[in-house]
């Protein structure tokens, strides 16, 4: 019936039941012991190093913090990537100094 109901061509008798029976099957899972649902284990392996946390700098257009290593330079601007593209484009929702023509 999820293809019928998803694709809108299910009746309004097979849309009903199929909530219902979806409806049931949530209740028998969230009813489950956990047990029966999970392999909980130890298992043997080396976590991937840390990340390294890098400076934030705030974007002269939106002010958003952006890592420094996304940041964009436009026209002396630092400018996260969405803003950047919209500079690059024409589209700079906020009028930075230095883009103004």
């Amino acid at each position: 019936m999820f293809p019928k109901v998803r694709a809108g061509v299910a009746t309004p008798e097979e849309r009903d039941r199929f909530f219902v029976l979806m409806n049931e099957h949530s209740q028998r899972i969230l009813a489950t012991p956990i047990e029966q649902i999970y392999d909980v284990r130890d298992v043997d392996i080396t976590p991937p190093p840390t990340a390294r946390v890098l400076t934030s700098i705030d974007c002269a257009s939106c002010t958003e913090p952006t890592m420094e290593t996304r940041i964009r330079m436009f026209e002396g601007n630092d400018l996260c990537p969405p803003c950047f593209e919209q500079a690059v484009a024409g589209t700079t929702p906020v009028a930075l100094p230095s883009l103004r023509k």
